[in-house]
């Protein structure tokens, strides 16, 4: 009876062997058919783009988890970097726009990390009027002779989502004493916007939940993981057409489908700050949140998150309007207050107005900062766009940070 239970494990384990190397044969002669009929795999294909990009002047550039980041330089080639257009775009080894710096924080040094989108980032200027670095120079000079580093960890076009994913992916490792959140606008943007469809794997009407979440960041390591299997590359194209089949763009308002989706709701948006918020605390880190360029609904987000993890909230708004010419002017010429219907305003008022909001519309299917908001923004020596400083703005805005920094003890 022990012989034939003694062969028939033998047996067993002998088709289990053979079945094994069936399997690894066949699979085995599929990859080298494939190989023959010229059928790429995704490792060959993510190296072809970033063979594409290595000689690219732009400073943008595809991300596998962060959907697209700035596009890091070595060192020796930073001090000649400008990159595309008339400002200069100096990103440095670790992926950051700015100067070069260590990872590891120096000893005694006050180090601050500002995370965000193209507000932070500081789009059509240069590098040293980006609020980050004008805040580094009042700062510096405020606590001489302590080093000071405040870091633009801003990237055009980022959600509250990428920003949460950059600081648990690089943004813990610069070792931060202070973390400025100031991101929200891109948040409340339909989908799909041109930066998501030019650098990530694109369906249609996704929300960015569906494209950096869980379950798409678990799917890309395991393509990155098997991403030199010809197979597997064939397998992932029929699954994501057939995806991209099933899921038909809903903005064509012609035929009455629903509006596009925000690309993070305002639940998710409170989410990811919230947890932003958490992960700095445990670990020690004093976290700002600051109101720029937000409609409404996630300024008052962002406030109720930040009074709710007791962290320092900055609403920008209010101090801008106050240095703004355009709400002067309503104010002594039409002693209209916060009324600001625009056929309610003077003509070079009223013009402003229409200006912002056409470019508004030509961005997004609707608008997104209120006629209260949007006079200030509409102001020419405040605004190079409704949602984007000039350095004039950035210098009001650094200077409120760091009064509020000296308020709330943070310059410890």
């Amino acid at each position: 009876m022990e012989q034939v239970e003694e062969s028939s494990r033998r047996r067993l384990i002998l088709a289990g062997i053979v079945l094994v190397i069936g399997v690894v044969c066949l699979f085995g002669l599929v990859e080298l058919l494939l190989w023959a009929a010229g059928v790429e795999s995704i490792a060959e294909r993510r190296r072809a783009f970033s063979e594409a990009k290595a000689n690219s002047k732009s400073t943008i550039t595809r991300s596998d988890t962060l959907g697209w980041e700035l596009r890091a330089r070595l060192p020796e080639t930073i001090a000649n970097d400008t990159s595309e257009g008339p400002w200069p775009n100096r990103i440095n080894s670790l992926g950051f726009r700015g100067k070069e710096i260590s990872q590891k924080k120096p000893e005694g040094s006050l180090r601050i990390l500002c995370l965000g989108d193209s507000c932070t980032y500081g789009v059509m200027i240069n590098d040293e009027d980006a609020y980050p670095s004008v805040l580094e120079r009042i700062l510096a000079e405020k606590l001489k002779p302590r080093q000071v580093e405040v870091i633009i960890g801003g990237v055009p076009g980022y959600s509250s989502l990428q920003a949460l994913l950059l600081l648990q992916e690089r943004g813990f490792a610069l070792q931060p004493d202070i973390v400025i959140v100031c991101v929200g606008y891109n948040d409340a943007g339909t989908i799909p916007g041109a930066m998501v469809a030019a650098y990530t794997d694109y369906f249609p009407n996704r929300t960015d939940a569906e494209l950096f979440g869980f379950w798409p960041q678990l799917a890309t390591k395991w393509k990155i993981r098997l991403g030199a299997s010809r197979a597997f590359s064939l397998l992932d194209r029929a699954i994501t057409s057939l995806f991209v089949n099933l899921r038909e763009p809903s903005n064509n308002q012609e035929t009455g489908a629903e509006p596009r989706r925000r690309r993070v709701s305002v639940p998710e948006y409170e989410a990811n700050l919230a947890k932003i918020a958490n992960l700095c605390q445990k670990r020690g880190i004093e976290v700002m949140m600051m109101s720029l360029s937000l409609p409404d609904e996630y300024a008052a987000t962002m406030q109720r998150v930040a009074e709710a993890a007791d962290v320092t909230y900055i609403d920008t708004e209010p101090v801008l309007a106050a240095h703004s010419s355009l709400v002067a002017e309503v104010r002594r010429n039409e002693g209209l207050g916060d009324r600001l219907g625009p056929e309610q305003h003077t003509e070079h008022v009223a013009q402003r107005l229409l200006q912002a909001k056409k470019w508004m519309f030509e961005l997004d299917s609707r608008p997104k900062l209120s006629s209260r908001i949007l006079l200030t923004h509409s102001d020419p020596a405040l605004f190079m766009e409704p949602c984007h400083p000039t350095p004039l703005g950035y210098r009001i805005i650094s200077n409120l940070i760091a009064e509020t920094m000296s308020e709330q003890g943070l310059l410890k």
